[in-house]
């Protein structure tokens, strides 16, 4: 199992600011700190900003080595888009885009329960808005495989930088009698940057990083059965879906991925 939070604020010239963990329900949170969750092992994190420098991770069982410095960041003022390239010949061809993730992979950071964390973050120059996405669970994700189907869905919200936004989810069609497995989720939508889901009478909020366009695929660590399964429902418990936007956003598109039970 795994969950999803998220810090914002705003880097100002190269000294170091503290960012502001995003309101939460599913998480003890501070100020400054989040307390960091019985899932403790930090799978992976995308940092999103236009001029950062530098970010690191803070807590007292890193400080006993030391602490973790971010190696990658997405920047720019919008998710990546397929560009299309033309050499001067008689055709032209796409270049997909890279999303700046930096998954642990099968060595994830295990912090401490119970302590704080921070998330710290400079800009080259000026002042950069900055999101990070933090990917926490209880060990290395085992995928999943089985009868695997996706259905479309449409969402009715609008929303913003800095917190997440609650919408319900009306499937395409209706779901046979039963109950279902999720194991995926793409989530589409200008100026959304992460998606996580709402399981009735389940605590933890796994999600996805979202993309723009439906032609942009999101980092293989968020394909369809990597994570497992995020969570289970009928068809008359329908998750909701939470999103966290680095700009004004109104309903994005869903596709979930599902196995019939």
């Amino acid at each position: 199992m795994y969950t999803v939070v998220a810090f914002h604020g705003s880097a100002v010239g190269t000294t170091e600011t503290t960012l502001t963990p995003v309101p939460d329900e599913h998480i003890v949170y501070y100020a400054d700190s989040i307390r960091v969750p019985e899932l403790n092992q930090l799978l992976g994190l995308l940092v999103f900003g236009s001029s950062v420098d530098h970010v690191r991770l803070e807590s007292p069982s890193l400080r006993a080595e030391w602490l973790e410095d971010v190696d990658v960041f997405l920047e720019g003022d919008s998710l990546p888009q397929v560009q299309s390239v033309n050499e001067g010949g008689t055709s032209t061809y796409r270049i997909e885009p890279h999303y700046a993730f930096r998954d642990y992979g099968g060595s994830p950071l295990v912090l401490t329960a119970g302590e704080r964390l921070s998330v710290k973050a400079a800009a080259r120059s000026g002042t950069s808005a900055v999101t990070a996405v933090l990917f926490f669970g209880d060990g290395v994700p085992a995928p999943v495989a089985g009868r695997i189907r996706t259905i479309k869905a449409s969402t009715s919200v609008s929303g913003d930088a800095g917190a997440w936004a609650t919408s319900t989810i009306t499937l395409g069609q209706f779901l046979p009698v039963g109950t279902y497995d999720l194991v995926g989720v793409k989530v589409v939508g200008t100026n959304v940057l992460a998606a996580r889901m709402l399981f009735v009478g389940q605590a933890w909020r796994p999600g996805v990083l979202a993309v723009p366009t439906e032609s942009i695929m999101p980092p293989q660590k968020f394909a369809v059965g990597n994570m497992g399964v995020l969570g289970t429902f009928t068809n008359e418990t329908i998750p909701q879906l939470e999103l966290l936007g680095y700009g004004s956003f109104t309903n994005p598109t869903v596709y979930l991925s599902i196995i019939k039970r």
